[in-house]
């Protein structure tokens, strides 16, 4: 049975936060490879001289950063996950009645290949919405309006998504040409980098996107109890 008992969302939040804040500082360092990898290929061109040793430089600084980015997504999904169950377990006794969407698809949702690309958003904007302190009856929530940072979050996750998916593409391009075909390996850090930049804001509006969410449901949670003392 799960456990429907308010609980503050706080330490979760904190958690979050910092794994945003790391996403942020790794999504920034693969874009710095990325125009490192575009100033390689700009000497190639320019038919400089470029040592063999200086492209595996590239490389080595590539795959290492690639590395901490993957980790740390994996670490920001979990915790992020966590979080979100914890802020739709608290709903029912944040006096929100009428959620569709059961808690179960807090983690489910994110998992299912196209649909997580929509799902997930509907749950955050159900969450956010059933959690305002200014509608404390059972049905008034529904009422509440999505504000415009938590669409704007959403749109950037979706676009890293599709451009990660892009530069997927290019890298595999690059992977069969034999000598790299250095106009895909451009467009391959281009790509990427862009990507990267697109991550950072991504992971910049999740953290007032969790921060913001995390307050509405501890001032609606401390309301609900003085109204009840009363």
């Amino acid at each position: 049975m799960k456990d429907t008992r308010y609980k503050s969302p706080s330490r979760l939040a904190l958690a979050v936060v910092v794994a945003f804040a790391l996403m942020i500082f790794s999504s920034l360092a693969r874009a710095g490879v990325n125009v490192t990898g575009l100033n390689f290929v700009d000497q190639i061109t320019s038919q400089k001289n470029v040592t063999k040793a200086e492209g595996d430089s590239v490389d080595s600084m590539e795959r290492s950063v690639v590395f901490v980015n993957v980790v740390v997504q994996a670490v920001l999904a979990a915790l992020f996950i966590v979080w979100m169950r914890r802020c739709h377990l608290n709903l029912w006794d944040l006096n929100a009645r009428g959620v569709k969407n059961p808690t179960v698809a807090c983690i489910f949702s994110w998992f299912i290949p196209l649909v997580s690309l929509v799902w997930p958003y509907f749950i955050m904007a159900e969450i956010w919405k059933a959690s305002n302190p200014e509608a404390l009856d059972e049905e008034q929530w529904k009422l509440s309006k999505v504000p415009p940072v938590l669409w704007l979050w959403w749109l950037c996750f979706v676009l890293y998504v599709f451009g990660g998916v892009f530069s997927n593409v290019l890298a595999k391009a690059v992977a069969k040409t034999n000598p790299a075909d250095l106009q895909i390996l451009s467009s391959f850090y281009f790509v990427s980098f862009i990507d990267q930049l697109v991550s950072a804001a991504a992971a910049g509006l999740g953290i007032i996107v969790v921060q913001r969410l995390t307050k509405r449901q501890e001032s609606k949670q401390a309301l609900l109890v003085r109204a009840h003392a009363d």
